[in-house]
This record gives C-alpha cells, structure tokens and sequence, in this order.
C-alpha cells in the first residue's frame, strides 16, 4: 500500500485544492520552502507549476500545498497597464 502513498495524498490534495478553490490558474503564490514566488500557470492531478518572477519554473506536489504554508493573492487588471494585488 506504500507504493501508492503519493498517488493517493495528491488527489485528496487536488479535490480539496479544487473544492476550496485555494489556488487557481493566474493566481500568485510564495512558498519560500520550494522557492515558489511567481504566477500559477498549471494545475495536474499530482503538481502546480508556478512561473516565478525571474521566469523560472518551480514544480509543487500538490500534497505540500495542503501540508506546509504558502502565500497567495489574486493579480486583477484594472485598466491596461495598472495592476491591483490582494493577498489572503
């Protein structure tokens, strides 16, 4: 039962991800312990991918996104070149 240890917390972590809506596609994060500091560009069944400010691409098993702490906040455009950010 072991071999599927990961398997299995990813999807909890994915449906309660989804169900809580705790992080979406577009979203900022940090998470300084994987040196996560960027957008949410991806979503899968076992990771979030996040495109950090220095264009880097950090991968988070989705398990850490439930386990350890992260920031997050929403970027909205408010006219073309004015950004407003609100962290939660």
């Amino acid at each position: 039962m072991l071999v599927f240890q990961n398997t299995i917390l990813s999807l909890v972590a994915s449906v309660q991800i989804a169900s809580y809506n705790m992080v979406r596609i577009g979203d900022w994060i940090e998470m300084p312990s994987l040196n996560a500091d960027g957008d949410v560009i991806d979503i899968s069944l076992h990771t979030v991918t996040v495109q950090n400010w220095d264009k880097t691409l950090t991968t988070i098993p989705t398990n850490k996104l439930i386990t350890d702490t992260f920031k997050t906040g929403v970027v909205c455009k408010i006219q073309e070149h004015d950004e407003l950010s609100a962290v939660y």
